[in-house]
């Protein structure tokens, strides 16, 4: 685990969210300063998990193990996604990298992969 992207990804969450991370610990009734102390120890499965569920992320993109930021089921429950996804099971190999192709570039500012 990276420890300095898990700190790096709660200050963002936290700002998505409007609120310090100090607003952040004493809401959860965290230590005050415990989470810069995460960059060098590592906090419990069960922290993890509430500070996920208080920040609306997923505890795989707050240990760097993805780019995505919402949690599995906010992304299975978007109805956008359920559409593309019951289009996409008719589409023929070639159709689906046509539709991945115009979707990229029509939006090549948000497929940055860099």
């Amino acid at each position: 685990m990276d420890k300095k992207l898990l700190v790096e990804r709660i200050r963002q969450a936290c700002k998505k969210e409007g609120l310090s991370v100090n607003q952040l610990e004493k809401e959860l009734k965290l230590s005050h300063g415990l989470v810069k102390r995460w960059e060098k120890y590592a906090p419990a499965s069960d922290t993890l998990l509430n500070l996920a569920n208080r920040l609306k992320v997923s505890i795989d993109w707050l240990l760097g193990n993805t780019d995505i930021m919402e949690k599995v089921d906010d992304v299975i429950n978007d109805n956008t996604i359920i559409q593309i996804q019951r289009a996409k099971q008719k589409m023929s190999p070639v159709e689906e990298e046509k539709m991945i192709n115009l979707i990229k570039i029509t939006f090549s500012e948000k497929f940055n992969d860099n």
